[in-house]
């Protein structure tokens, strides 16, 4: 286990969630990346020295009559080279997809991802905030690109 991340992100265990903030007090770099939502074709851009991250999800749309009871929606991940685009047929994210996970209204998820730069897109009506338990781990994050 990593020594500054409060939960062993191990990869291996399947999907590893945490539902308090991953990292030990004062250890880690945080990024907002803001709401970079696929049917608007926005995304958000980001650099990870391969240390792995933690996404979270936060300010879903409550109270409609489509939402559901409980925040939750999809993060996709891909290569800063080959950028996203939103397919209005399928309603599905085109170009190179590197991770896709589901997020839950305070749970953290982890990704591990090499080093490298990134796109990120969200599902439908929440915030993403990432963190790496690395100093450094993440850097050069532009919110809703």
């Amino acid at each position: 286990m990593d020594a500054s991340c409060a939960v062993d992100p191990n990869p291996s265990a399947g999907v590893v969630t945490a539902p308090n903030d991953p990292c030990r007090p004062g250890e880690g770099v945080t990024a907002e990346l803001g709401d970079p939502l696929r049917v608007s074709g926005r995304y958000a851009t980001f650099t990870t020295d391969g240390s792995g991250i933690w996404v979270t999800a936060r300010k879903y749309l409550e109270g409609g009559v489509l939402d559901p009871k409980e925040g939750r929606g999809e993060v996709w991940v891909g290569p800063a080279s080959s950028l996203p685009t939103y397919d209005e047929q399928t309603g599905g994210v085109l170009g190179d997809v590197f991770a896709e996970s589901r997020t839950y209204e305070g749970q953290w998820t982890f990704l591990a991802l090499p080093p490298g730069d990134y796109w990120l897109m969200t599902g439908w009506g929440f915030d993403v905030v990432i963190q790496s338990c690395q100093p450094g781990g993440i850097s050069n994050a532009i919110p809703d690109a």
